[in-house]
């Protein structure tokens, strides 16, 4: 590791320099020192990429995360494969089901379908309670429109049909 990062961690951390090395054998001790997702962020674009301190700010990064916005960015931001990704879609996922759990109207159920994770099972959850939701034939229709292929669009479909029955 170069100097300069070596100091920028250092100050970040509150770790001593010239105890930097022993420290990063503590991942926790190294990391935990990181207040907030701007720091983080910041750290991000001066370690290298693909490093161990770059790896162990990332996942720092995600345990910082309280929105799904936030949990996405660095999402996008962690390589393929990486331990920091993993933490980063479990994450998501978790805010996502806890927004989804919350829903009460088919536009909430909606914005959640919009924001979980493609291919992730709250995806689908979320579509199946966005279509449920709908309370009136309109609904369902504006639902369709907004999702003319995919899942979405045959739940609201379905759904459309359920609610033409039961007049």
């Amino acid at each position: 590791m170069n100097e300069k990062l070596l100091k920028e961690l250092s100050d970040a951390t509150g770790i001593p320099l010239d105890h930097f090395s022993e420290a990063l054998n503590y991942p926790d001790s190294v990391v935990g020192f990181i207040p907030n997702i701007a720091r983080a962020r910041e750290l991000c674009r001066i370690v290298e990429e693909g490093s161990v301190a770059g790896a162990l700010i990332l996942e720092r990064w995600v345990d910082l995360c309280q929105t799904v916005k936030q949990t996405a960015e660095v999402y996008e931001i962690a390589g393929e494969g990486s331990a920091a990704r993993s933490k980063a879609k479990d994450k998501w996922n978790k805010l996502s089901l806890a927004r989804l759990n919350m829903a009460t109207t088919s536009a909430q159920a909606k914005q959640v379908y919009l924001t979980s994770l493609v291919g992730s099972p709250v995806r689908r959850l979320a579509a199946e309670k966005c279509a449920r939701l709908c309370r009136t034939l309109r609904q369902a229709d504006r639902l369709w429109f907004f999702a003319p292929g995919g899942v979405l669009a045959t739940l609201a479909q379905e759904r459309m049909l359920e609610l033409c029955t039961t007049i």
